[in-house]
């Protein structure tokens, strides 16, 4: 058995009433973008159409054993599907085809409504698993389980139908069996973040480093595993998937798009045709990574390590991050969120009341159809506002062993 061992709290203890006035005034102000909805005929039609198509139309093609990466074909199926806007392409490697795969039994839009429920249960799922391991107070978890719909990248992860929560759930998975020393279930998990390898990049390099450092062989071979099943089973439909996603990435990549990250900005400022520039940012984030291992790295723990590694890979992303990516911004925001239920102090309020300004304003961009690059401050902002959290919080909680 084991307690959660909690921060000073900020103050008194928060009452539920206000938490679920904080919530209601949450949904309000990040769901405003749904009156939008009501006013554009047929945009609810459409939705299966925006980037879900991309997994619906990959698991078509794999299992016509045909290539999932090629655009041409990918754009005549999308077509055939009503979409009437560019092609849109699964970049996710082979292995995240076999999560995709079950959607090719179904119609568009009934495996758009299957998708959707997916993606709730793993949201869901996701946010109870953190917030009781950073030792949320347990009256509260249902409401922070229904609060991050209304946080702005999940309602637009649900809307465009992307993967994030799945990836979301994967992390929460990962803290959950890596706490409990569950290796093999742990290297399972990640799988699930490997969907989208790029977005968490520094976090799979922590986990392989501190995985040979501490010997943990089952959460290696597991992972392995678990990645070359997957993967397998997507070559089983075509043979040739592994090669095609090389060529894909090395030949006809990301470099045309215009991604909300510091990378990009950088690329335009310095070298706007040369995609390489994208990439300094992530020098600087493996630099910061190499100093986190040499001095947390004896006395690792994925609680504390968990919200800055994520922070620093989305800030350092060569390309995606794109606010329905920032879902993964949960994991930081319900660590905060979990110590000011405990406080009710000035600082608490004005934390919470700096979360609530940044999602509202966001919520209000989206609604007034901002492009996708002006979000890119949106991961700075959250970062540093749990940098005040967490120093205010004295780091997050820890696990003891209950006493006999």
């Amino acid at each position: 058995m084991a307690f959660c061992a909690r921060a000073e709290p900020l103050g008194g203890r928060v009452s539920s009433r206000a938490f679920l006035a904080l919530a209601a005034l949450l949904a309000v102000v990040a769901l405003a973008p749904l009156g939008e909805l009501a006013f554009i005929p047929g945009i609810v039609a459409e939705l299966p159409r925006m980037d879900f198509i991309e997994y619906w139309g990959a698991a078509k093609l794999l299992v016509s054993h045909q290539n999932p990466y090629d655009a041409s074909i990918m754009a005549t199926l999308q077509a055939a599907a009503g979409r009437t806007e560019p092609v849109v392409m699964m970049w996710n490697p082979p292995w995240a085809l076999a999560f995709v795969l079950p959607l090719a039994a179904l119609p568009l839009e009934a495996a758009h409504a299957l998708w959707l429920i997916v993606q709730l249960g793993a949201l869901g799922l996701a946010c109870a698993r953190l917030w009781r391991r950073f030792c949320g107070a347990p009256e509260l978890r249902p409401l922070a389980v229904a609060m991050p719909i209304a946080f702005l990248p999940v309602f637009s992860a649900m809307l465009v139908g992307q993967v994030a929560p799945l990836l979301l759930l994967g992390v929460a998975l990962f803290l959950d069996c890596s706490d409990e020393n569950r290796d093999v279930s742990a290297g399972l998990a990640l799988a699930l973040i490997a969907v989208k390898p790029h977005a968490l990049l520094l976090l799979g390099l922590a986990v392989g480093v501190q995985a040979l450092r501490e010997r943990r062989w089952r959460l290696i071979v597991s992972s392995a595993v678990a990645l070359a099943v997957l993967a397998g089973l997507a070559s089983i439909f075509d043979p040739h998937v592994l090669a095609q996603y090389a060529d894909v990435m090395l030949h006809h990549g990301p470099a045309q798009y215009r991604p909300p990250t510091l990378g990009y900005l950088l690329r335009l400022a310095v070298a706007p045709h040369v995609f390489a520039v994208q990439f300094v940012p992530v020098a600087l984030g493996l630099a910061w990574l190499a100093r986190q291992l040499w001095v947390h790295g004896a006395r690792w723990s994925w609680r504390a390590q968990l919200s800055p590694l994520i922070l620093v890979s989305l800030l350092t992303s060569p390309y995606g991050a794109w606010p329905f990516d920032l879902v993964l911004l949960l994991v930081p925001t319900l660590e905060i969120a979990s110590g000011l239920a405990r406080g009710t102090d000035t600082r608490g309020r004005v934390l919470a009341l700096g979360f609530l300004a940044l999602n509202a304003f966001a919520a209000v961009r989206a609604a007034l159809g901002a492009d996708y690059l002006e979000f890119v401050w949106l991961t700075p902002a959250i970062t540093a506002l749990y940098a005040i959290g967490r120093s205010q919080l004295q780091g997050p909680p820890t696990v003891k062993p209950a006493a006999a």
